[in-house]
């Protein structure tokens, strides 16, 4: 390929393809006239399933960068794309599906946002699956997520045994983490799947990390959240932490009874 273009390689969501057409229509759209290749690259193996899309640019790309950098600066940006990158893919069995300068944009445009292209991919898109199948045996449509200080453990034991037996979803650490998982990564999508946080607050908590880091307290604290003070007045906490929704006295012989009504309503609420 000529060294007067420049290229880029994007790493796309192969399972949620159907959200994926957003930009690349935008892309589309916004700069045909200032590239001259485009290409999928799919590869349908079960066990690395992938989606690659491919974009060759003429060296003057300044405003697609800025308009990367402010529409989609989340999407996965793959560095020292190789100039045979096409004969990889080929040599590698990736199904490529290209536009080239010789061929109509409305007819690229009509590729990408219809299903003309759906016959290359081997498994459908997870939207479908999810509405034929449903992901899991147990529901866990509405999940609370615990998050403390590690010399709190104790009580967030006793807590989470009480909220099984009321068949209370809830992430917690020590059974959603595995020996060799990346513990950040989990936690995120901890927080992600949750409905509501539930914040075990004493005065460990702001001598050790909690099991979630600052970020993450302000994103817990955005969303519903229950706050159970150990050792804690309502009043010796940070600003942060006195927008919870609800608090709740862990010595109060009603707290755990308080706790579940409170988790209760949210999920009738969910439903």
């Amino acid at each position: 390929m000529a060294s007067t273009y420049k290229p880029y390689l994007f790493l796309l969501d192969y399972s949620d393809r159907e959200s994926e057409k957003e930009f690349i229509l935008n892309l589309i759209k916004k700069f045909e006239k200032e590239f001259n290749t485009i290409i999928l690259f799919i590869n349908n193996n079960p066990y690395n399933l992938e989606l690659f899309l491919y974009i060759l640019f003429d060296q003057n790309d300044d405003h697609f960068r800025e308009w990367l950098n402010v529409y989609y600066s989340n999407k996965q940006l793959i560095p020292n794309v190789p100039n045979n990158i096409l004969e990889l893919a080929q040599i590698k069995g990736y199904v490529c599906i290209a536009y080239r300068e010789s061929e109509d944009f409305f007819y690229t445009r009509t590729l990408f946002s219809g299903n003309i292209i759906e016959n290359v991919f081997k498994f459908y898109d997870k939207k479908i699956y999810n509405n034929n199948w449903k992901s899991r045996l147990i529901s866990d449509d509405f999940i609370i997520f615990l998050c403390y200080s590690s010399e709190d453990k104790q009580y967030v034991d006793e807590t989470f045994d009480i909220l099984q037996k009321k068949e209370i979803r809830a992430w917690y650490d020590k059974y959603e983490i595995s020996p060799g998982d990346s513990v950040w990564d989990q936690i995120n999508e901890g927080l992600g799947r949750s409905n509501l946080g539930i914040l075990f607050i004493s005065k460990n908590t702001f001598h050790k990390n909690l099991t979630v880091g600052e970020n993450e307290r302000k994103y817990l604290v955005r969303k519903h959240t229950v706050c159970i003070l150990l050792d804690i007045e309502i009043k010796d906490l940070p600003p942060l932490l006195q927008t919870a929704d609800y608090y709740i006295n862990f010595s109060d012989p009603n707290a755990i009874i308080q706790l579940v009504q409170i988790i209760k309503s949210y999920e009738n609420q969910s439903l």
